[in-house]
């Protein structure tokens, strides 16, 4: 470990042995196949468990004079049609507006302006969440990539890492940088006992910085813990990873035709 009071979540992927790409791969390069990976894996799990459910019309939309019941408020909608938690740092991972509108997304990072005066006094107020938000350009109307701050001295602010917790999987990956910024080590893991790990460390983050969220991420991560992944899930994750690898400098892709199986579905 380093000498931050808290392991980041490239130290704890590195003690526990996790699966990772040969040495043939740079860091960037993995990085961005894998993340091309699970966004197409993400809107294939959208597509398959959510865009096909039964979409009758529900008697919250019948003539209210008839007393029907006017349904749920929108934050209860947005709590059950919640697909599953995403964690990223320190810049938002996935834009995509399916994965955006299905599950709970998160950002992790130190705000702009925090690391360019020092003063964390008030990192911890709804008002610093508020700023933070505005420099990620997060629009606290729909709320996606809701910001988290880090303390500024904190090294895993020089990591881009995402964890994702879905009903029948969870995977995190995570690129350490160095202090210049350049890509030194990318890592992965399904092991839930290191998801687990991961989580907790940047829950007592959390509890330092932004705790008036640890309760509403507690309810996401008890909705969907990490769980043990299917063997077909890893090969067919490396398989896509590799074939989504771009060339330096590029972002990567997943060919449609390389894609064979369902693996983020339920077993």
């Amino acid at each position: 470990m380093g000498s931050w009071i808290l392991p980041t979540i490239s130290e704890l992927l590195g003690s526990a042995d996790p699966n990772a790409p040969s040495g043939s791969l740079s860091a960037e390069q993995g990085w961005r196949g894998a993340i091309a990976t699970s966004a197409y894996m993400l809107q294939s799990y959208i597509q398959n468990t959510v865009d096909s459910a039964d979409v009758d019309t529900p008697c919250w939309h019948m003539n209210a004079d008839e007393g029907a019941n006017p349904g749920p408020s929108p934050e209860e909608m947005r709590l059950k049609t919640t697909q599953g938690l995403i964690l990223t740092g320190s810049l938002p991972v996935f834009d995509c507006p399916q994965i955006l509108e299905h599950f709970s997304t998160w950002v992790c990072s130190v705000p702009t302006w925090q690391s360019l005066w020092q003063r964390p006094a008030d990192i911890g107020s709804v008002f610093a969440e508020e700023i933070v938000g505005r420099v990620n350009g997060v629009n606290e109307g729909d709320r996606p990539n809701r910001p988290i701050t880090l303390l500024p001295a904190d090294p895993l602010g020089r990591e881009c890492f995402a964890l994702i917790l879905l009903p029948h999987v969870s995977l995190a990956l995570v690129c350490e940088h160095a202090d210049d910024g350049t890509p030194i080590n990318f890592q992965f893991s399904f092991s839930p006992a290191v998801i687990e790990e991961a989580w907790q460390s940047l829950r007592a983050r959390i509890a330092i910085t932004s705790g008036h969220h640890l309760k509403q991420l507690d309810n996401l991560v008890a909705q969907f813990p990490p769980v043990e992944p299917r063997y077909d899930t890893v090969m067919e994750f490396g398989q896509l990873m590799w074939r989504a690898v771009p060339a330096s400098g590029t972002s990567g892709t997943v060919p449609e035709s390389d894609y064979i199986g369902e693996p983020f579905d339920s077993a």
